[in-house]
């Protein structure tokens, strides 16, 4: 139910009722998790209060128990087909939805994951936004906002949850659940002894590349020679991506997640948002390549030029 969240998520949960109680509603929430674990499961319960026809937060009506069981004809999630949200996914949305409701006044759909948006399935949304429809409500999950289509941003009421009961102490603990959402992965990863070195490595990397530029490619074998593999590979970009939202974060005098690296970050820091932002849009590029096979020593040329490129 919605109000479990109202202690753990108090200020989300009291905007977003008072919206519902006083019928000022969203045609579109952007729910930006902030590391919470459970930003999934507070969208879901609160698309249960949109389509509950008595608005409530603890109700247990016939609609509100097809949310539950996942039955809901009004309610439609999208989840990542493979590693991104397709456009094709966007389509049968807006198809699905061109249909009127069937068990209450609204539908409402939640993309879980908006910052796996790809390129096309982002336009195609932004579309939707943009000419909002009576009664169809919106609910984007996110953990990574700043990867999310400036524009898509722009038209949604941004949500953001509170993260402080979902931190531990330990980095590595906070670096296995922003990169993994399977227990066993997570798990993996924390007692891997590897683990710790192989973030050291990628972080020397970003911080030889930033001193050294060009002259990088010089030394690209000794710099990056633990990534071989695709998987090797996303997890380096994935931990480069981790480590520049962190100097937005430290910025915006918000948490960070590679703690032990807040000397660095906190030099960083000094570089203008935009430039950090620029960064970011350029590896989130070249990541997208590694899905389409592209030749390793070319992808890292690219990333070097192009890092030196924004200076």
């Amino acid at each position: 139910m919605f109000f479990d969240f109202s202690s753990v998520q108090a200020i989300a949960y009291r905007i977003l009722m008072n919206g519902v109680r006083n019928n000022k509603c969203s045609h579109a929430y952007l729910i930006n998790t902030n590391g919470y674990n459970k930003g999934f499961d507070f969208a879901k319960a609160f698309a249960k209060v949109l389509l509950c026809s008595n608005g409530s937060d603890e109700c247990n009506c016939s609609v509100c128990a097809s949310v539950d069981n996942d039955v809901c004809p009004d309610l439609k999630v999208i989840n990542c087909d493979g590693l991104w949200i397709k456009k094709e996914q966007m389509d049968d949305l807006q198809a699905e939805f061109s249909m009127k409701s069937v068990s209450s006044n609204r539908k409402v759909y939640i993309i879980n994951g908006a910052h796996n948006l790809n390129a096309s399935a982002s336009n195609s949304i932004l579309k939707f936004l943009e000419e909002p429809e009576e009664g169809i409500v919106a609910i984007l999950v996110t953990d990574n906002i700043y990867n999310v289509l400036g524009t898509i941003v722009s038209r949604c009421q941004v949500i953001n949850l509170n993260n402080s009961d979902t931190y531990s102490d330990s980095m590595i603990v906070n670096v296995a659940n922003k990169l993994y959402d399977e227990s066993g992965k997570i798990d993996s990863f924390i007692n891997d002894s590897d683990s710790l070195d192989k973030i050291d490595h990628i972080i020397s990397f970003i911080k030889y590349l930033d001193s050294n530029g060009l002259d990088t490619m010089l030394y690209i074998n000794d710099l990056w020679n633990k990534y071989i593999s695709k998987d090797d590979y996303i997890f380096a970009f994935d931990i480069m991506l981790m480590y520049y939202n962190d100097v937005i974060s430290y910025k915006l005098n918000n948490r960070v997640i590679l703690t032990e690296y807040n000397d660095d970050i906190t030099r960083f820091s000094s570089y203008d948002l935009s430039y950090i932002m620029k960064r970011i849009n350029l590896i989130i590029e070249l990541k997208n390549r590694i899905y389409s096979n592209v030749n390793s020593a070319l992808l890292m040329d690219k990333l070097i030029i192009g890092m030196e490129g924004l200076k």
